[in-house]
This record gives C-alpha cells, structure tokens and sequence, in this order.
C-alpha cells in the first residue's frame, strides 16, 4: 500500500550549492557536513554511489510518516462513511449528547477514554438489558470516540455480517472476515435477536472466534438477559458466550424504555396538535356559518 502512495523513490541527485567535494574527494552535504556520495571497492575497479546523509535521512522518514499518517487519515474517514451508512443516527451519538439519564455510560466513557490500553489488552465490554435503555447509544459513543482518537473502528449487527458475507463471494469471503478479525474494535449490534438458523450460527462462531483469535477488543450490546448468558440453552450459544466472557466485562443497563418514553410524548404531542386543530376547524365553520354576524 504504501508503494502504491509513496511510488518509486527517487534517485538521489544533489543541486549544485547543496554540496561540497570533501577531502576525501566525494561529495558532502552542505547542510549536515555528512557524505551523500560512498565509494565501493570492486575488484576490478571502484564505484561511487549515491547516499542519503542525515539531514536528508531524517526528511525522507517525515515524508513516510506524514504518508502513513495521511493513510490512515483516510482509513478514519472511509470507516466513518461506513459507519454512517450502517446506521444513518450514528452521527448523533457522542458523549457530548448524553442527558444524564443512564449512569452506565460513565463506563463507556472511560473504556472510550482508556481505549488504548483496553486495545493492547484486547479488552471488551457485554452492554446489556431490556430495549431502549441506551446500550446503543453508549456504543455509538465509544465508537465515535474511538474514530477520533485515530483507530478504525465498526458497529455492525450479525445479520448485515452475514447478508455482506454473501456479498462478498466465494472469493471475497475470506477477506472480508480477516477485516473483521482484525479490525481494532468490532462492535456487534444487538446481538441475538437474529433468526437463528444454521448458517445464522456459523457466522455467529466464526466472527467471535477470530476476535478471540486476534486479542482485539469486542464489545457487544444484547438484550439477552444475563441469567441467560451464564447458562445458555443450546451448545452453539455455549461456545459462542464462553468466548465473548473470556475477554468482555458486562455492564448491566437498567431503567426504562426511552424509546417508549420519547414514542408516548410525541403520542401526547401529536394528539394536543390536533385537539387544537381540531378546535380551530370547529370555530372556523361557526364562523363561516354565521358569516357578517359579529
């Protein structure tokens, strides 16, 4: 890749001005008083050839991290793009837009926060609880975080894994898991709340044991309540829970569903607006009624 970025290196020609013959007859940079030119002794006579002397060694490695930098720059954004085309409302979902009505994301915010060590020990968190209590919206916020800081980063649901799976070919397939395996945070959506057929459950193993694999953090959100998590009711979920234990810590989100909540105020809002529409009509034709009566 960076091949492809930086191209051939070119050779190393010097203006004139930039340097001096030495007394060792090759040329020096004027700047670091160091050779840019060496001799090689073959047999059957000597050669001189170009070099890099300090000042243009250390230009020469800025130019590749500012490249390297500018790759991965690119990588962020083209993981935003993804991300937001996963899930158009993921924008909104930073720390900054959290009200204070769930405590647990304080723990979101410092795994965000920590991320770096969390993804040198490849450290998880399991989000948990009924619907609508925010588990979402914490990860939506850790990934975010995490884009900012710098790191690829992807929140995606097990059934969009499997339908790009089948996207992405015989061929493709491979490919498309390694990115998933070694991506440095996946963020698996809601679950088990997929279908649970026999393919379903293949992808389901083969996604968290190569995060396993990998030692990179996963962190899932789920409504499955923990009860069930200790004791799954089917072997695949056994395997599959083991895994996703051994390197997450869950997070219990309680309280009450602010999606409900947020659906029974516009409700309410909806049902005033027309109270006074409804109002306004029943005056409009009294007056049309009794029109040029005051």
């Amino acid at each position: 890749m960076i091949e492809k970025l930086v191209g051939n290196i070119p050779e190393i020609n010097p203006d004139e001005g930039s340097y001096y013959i030495g007394e060792d007859g090759l040329k020096h940079c004027t700047v670091c008083n160091e050779p840019i030119e060496i001799k090689i002794h073959w047999p059957w006579g000597d050669k001189t050839e170009s070099c890099m002397c300090k000042c243009r060694t250390e230009a020469y490695h800025a130019d590749m991290a500012a490249l390297k930098t500018d790759e991965t720059g690119l990588q962020i954004m083209r993981y935003t793009d993804i991300n937001r085309r996963l899930n158009p409302s993921i924008s909104d979902m930073t720390f900054e837009k959290d009200n204070g009505s769930q405590p647990k994301l304080s723990f979101c915010r410092e795994y965000a926060k920590n991320f770096e060590d969390k993804l040198k020990r490849g450290s998880g968190l399991i989000l948990l609880g009924p619907c609508g209590t925010g588990k979402s919206f914490g990860a939506g916020c850790i990934l975010n975080s995490v884009l900012n800081q710098g790191y690829r980063a992807l929140m995606i649901s097990m059934e969009k894994i499997a339908e790009q799976a089948e996207e992405a070919g015989f061929e493709g397939k491979g490919e498309y898991f390694d990115d998933l395996m070694n991506i440095p945070l996946l963020i698996i959506d809601d679950l088990g709340t997929a279908r649970e057929t026999e393919y379903m459950m293949e992808i389901t193993n083969r996604v968290i044991s190569d995060r396993e694999k990998s030692m990179k953090p996963l962190i899932i959100t789920t409504n499955i309540p923990y009860e069930d998590i200790k004791n799954p009711r089917t072997d695949d979920w056994a395997r599959i829970w083991s895994r996703i234990n051994a390197r997450t810590i869950p997070i219990n989100f309680s309280g009450t569903d602010k999606r409900s909540e947020s659906a029974a105020k516009l409700r309410d809002e909806t049902r005033k607006q027309i109270e006074i529409y409804t109002q306004d009509v029943h005056i409009s034709t009294r007056m049309d009624e009794n029109e040029g009566v005051i």
